[in-house]
């Protein structure tokens, strides 16, 4: 099982926490960046602006999220 992470669009503490958990879990990770989705969005003048704050309730419940989510793929197998 590999675990893809949206390198320009992920916060920091998204990508950390995904490679923390991938490398427990022992799987591949991708790291995916596509500039060209944002530059197409901003050439048609769609404001994409950026994240929210992240804080620490939320890097929690993703954190959280995640390992169940990773947990259930691999006992499906």
């Amino acid at each position: 099982m590999k675990l893809w992470i949206d390198a320009d669009a992920a916060p920091r503490e998204v990508k950390e926490i995904c490679f923390r958990a991938s490398e427990r879990l022992e799987l591949d990770t991708v790291l995916v960046a596509n500039q060209r989705i944002q530059h197409g969005l901003r050439g048609t003048g769609v404001e994409t602006g950026g994240h929210g704050t992240y804080g620490v309730r939320e890097k929690q419940l993703f954190a959280n999220s995640l390992d169940r989510a990773l947990t259930r793929a691999r006992r499906r197998g």
